[in-house]
């Protein structure tokens, strides 16, 4: 035998033509995908969708729900020292907030609106009355000075005496026109705080527990 002989491979007959290659691949092939179909699938979860808020910090307080009555630790009664004036307005209901110095209830002003002008008129007239005084005064005494300041024997005795006596009766008359101003500024101040009374204010932050006075009617 020779040596090309000896290095021949054996080949089976129906692979040496195309058909029999073409056959053998199909046969792989398939046993290939027998294999795979036989094995478990595993079947595959839905994805989850997942969404996010940002959380921030906060100091919690424990709350408490409380039944009973709240009482109030003081008291002040509001009210004003005139008598017999009609109430003109209240401004609250019993359960209103109310500030320091708001305004709460008013009275009727017609009378002590009317004594605050008579005594504005007053104290007017006498300032008027003090002005004309002064300037008396004034004269009388310059006119004093004027013959006291003459040489010795130019004035009689009895001119000075007289000159004298009505510098000392203007001073006098200007003295009681400054009096009358006093009592007149006095009367007018005082006539002016009983109208202010008019006006009932809140002296203090608070809340208003009752309520008496009624719009129309008379305070007592």
């Amino acid at each position: 035998m020779s040596r090309s002989t000896e290095n021949r491979m054996y080949v089976p007959g129906f692979l040496r033509n195309k058909w029999g290659v073409t056959a053998m691949c199909l046969l792989v092939v398939a046993g290939i995908w027998l294999q795979l179909s036989g094995k478990e699938q595993v079947p595959t979860e839905p994805m989850l969708r997942v969404s996010t808020i940002k959380v921030d910090e906060v100091l919690l307080r424990p709350r408490a729900r409380i039944s009973g009555s709240l009482v109030a630790r003081d008291t002040i009664e509001l009210g004003t020292a005139l008598t017999g004036l009609r109430i003109e307005r209240v401004l609250v209901e019993q359960g209103d907030s109310v500030q320091q110095g708001q305004l709460l209830a008013e009275l009727d002003r017609t009378v002590l609106q009317a004594q605050v002008q008579h005594a504005q008129a007053v104290v007017d007239s006498a300032t008027a009355e003090l002005q004309e005084k002064q300037a008396l005064h004034n004269a009388a005494q310059k006119n004093l000075k004027r013959v006291m300041g003459l040489s010795q024997g130019t004035v009689s005795a009895q001119t000075l005496d007289e000159r004298r006596a009505q510098a000392d009766a203007a001073k006098a008359n200007w003295q009681a026109a400054q009096a009358a101003v006093v009592r007149a500024q006095a009367e007018l101040a005082e006539s002016q705080e009983q109208l202010d009374k008019t006006h009932i204010v809140a002296t203090v932050d608070g809340l208003i527990l009752q309520r008496h006075a009624q719009a129309g009617g008379a305070n007592r």
